[in-house]
């Protein structure tokens, strides 16, 4: 099993390898995340032992949110229409609770399985980020954006899968084999904190305690990775975590307030250096906020230029998430159905415009947003509560588990996982409307691992 987990991790950025099978987009990570919960179901059956993954508050909430979203499809006002696709959302759900559930027993048998998972992450995220950073240079150098391109996945998807970064002012963004740059620097969020931990942001110690598990080129690529892409989401999440690592540690010498606040000074200058050299485009950029909030504001409704249409597919989805949760504040319009409240409640511009119509119609371009759509304000409430539950939880036990600061590596390897977490779901909350992505489940399996004491005992006994 530890291999096949290992395995996971590894391709978790390849998951722009897939296919569009009937309407459904079907990649390599969902394939072994199934194989994974199903081999994990197999054996919890055949040993009779069903461990508690969850601290308390965290169980309660999932609990919580599973049964809401049951009576919500039983009551949904699309009736018969939304129990297929709610079905399958909802087993989906399962399957990536249960793959959290193998991965925290895994590590909770053996706790030095979290450095390998830390190491193998690292590597391919490394790479995931050095074809970045090489598609950046040639690109900009040669302008020449066939090379290094990865429009190759759409035929083997028979879709679009793969869009490029495309360009802000006379520079053209990375983003390596995923879909967008907003997308590329989520799954890099998943090692930023290792690398900053690993380039000295907590401290000299610290920065030793991982020598041995992030490699510095893993860590220096995953960095400038953030940056060759331009993503504000991007580099909004690079803010957090930033902020989330000074934060979390149990002491804050003045040394690492220092470290912290030189980062947010280098990012201020590659802003303000990167828009003097990007001109009118990266205003124009920035001025693409405004229509999160108001998708009419937008110059035409006939026309609209590409650096709008993320923002444009955003407003006009949290438009109709507001509209169909109205119909049951609590509930919401049942897991499955914003892609069927779309066109009876998106604005009048998606119609107008073939770019955008139905653009992140069923996924509705964010987690937020499609929570707040379908399973209305107690799925919202309960499922961001899984969460965070975990993490707060798994973070206080960290921290009483070391016995000094900086913390041993494991405790170290634990407090950054933690901090991926929080920075990686709140990405999905923005941007990212999949309910049940590998990528989102092995970091709260990591994390969950962190509080497991009886049942680590329980378990450790069953297979001794």
């Amino acid at each position: 099993m530890k291999s096949l987990l290992l395995l996971l991790v590894a391709a978790i950025p390849y998951y722009t390898v897939g296919y569009f099978w009937d309407g459904s987009y079907i990649n390599l990570t969902q394939i072994l995340m199934l194989l994974v919960a199903g081999i994990g179901c197999i054996k919890t059956l055949s040993t009779g032992l069903a461990p508690s993954v969850f601290a308390r508050p965290a169980r309660l909430m999932l609990w919580g949110f599973l049964l809401s979203v049951m009576i919500g499809l039983v009551v949904s006002p699309y009736e018969g229409k939304v129990i297929s696709k709610g079905m399958v959302q909802l087993g989906g759900i399962l399957s990536a609770i249960t793959l959290s559930a193998i991965v925290s027993s895994e590590i909770a048998r053996s706790p030095d399985f979290i450095l390998n998972m830390a190491n193998v992450a690292a590597k391919s995220f490394g790479l995931f980020a050095v074809i970045a950073i090489i598609q950046f240079v040639v690109w900009n150098a040669t302008g020449q954006v066939e090379m290094l391109s990865f429009d190759f996945l759409n035929k083997i998807s028979g879709g679009n899968i793969w869009r490029g970064g495309g360009s802000i002012g006379p520079f053209i963004r990375a983003n390596s084999w995923a879909s967008e740059p907003a997308h590329f620097t989520r799954y890099l969020g998943f090692v930023l904190s290792f690398a900053l931990v690993r380039l000295g942001l907590m401290g000299a110690v610290a920065k030793r305690r991982l020598i041995r598990i992030i490699p510095l080129w893993t860590a220096l690529a995953v960095v400038i990775g953030f940056f060759v892409a331009f993503s504000i989401l991007g580099l909004m999440q690079f803010a957090l975590t930033v902020g989330l690592l000074l934060a979390f540690g149990r002491k804050i010498k003045p040394a690492t307030i220092f470290a912290g606040a030189a980062v947010f000074v280098v990012m201020a200058a590659f802003m303000w250096v990167f828009s003097m050299a990007a001109g009118s485009e990266f205003q124009s950029k920035l001025t693409t906020l405004s229509l999160l909030w108001d998708s009419s504001s937008s110059n035409s409704a006939k026309h609209v230029d590409t650096a709008d249409i993320s923002a444009l597919a955003v407003s006009s989805n949290w438009e109709v998430a507001m509209r169909n949760m109205e119909q049951d504040p609590l509930l919401g319009g049942g897991i499955g159905s914003h892609g069927l409240a779309y066109d009876q409640y998106a604005p009048s511009i998606v119609f107008l415009n073939p770019t955008l119509y139905r653009l992140n119609a069923d996924d509705a371009a964010g987690l937020g947003a499609r929570l707040f759509s379908e399973t209305g304000l107690l799925g919202l409430l309960s499922f961001t509560g899984i969460f965070l539950c975990t993490a707060i939880a798994s973070r206080a036990v960290a921290l009483r588990s070391g016995h000094s600061w900086p913390p041993d590596t494991i405790t170290l390897t634990r407090l950054c996982f933690v901090v991926s977490l929080i920075s990686v779901f709140v990405m999905y909350l923005l941007r990212a409307g999949q309910y049940f992505d590998p990528l989102l489940y092995v970091l709260l399996g990591v994390v969950a691992s962190v509080r497991r004491t009886s049942a680590k005992r329980a378990w450790q006994l069953r297979y001794a």
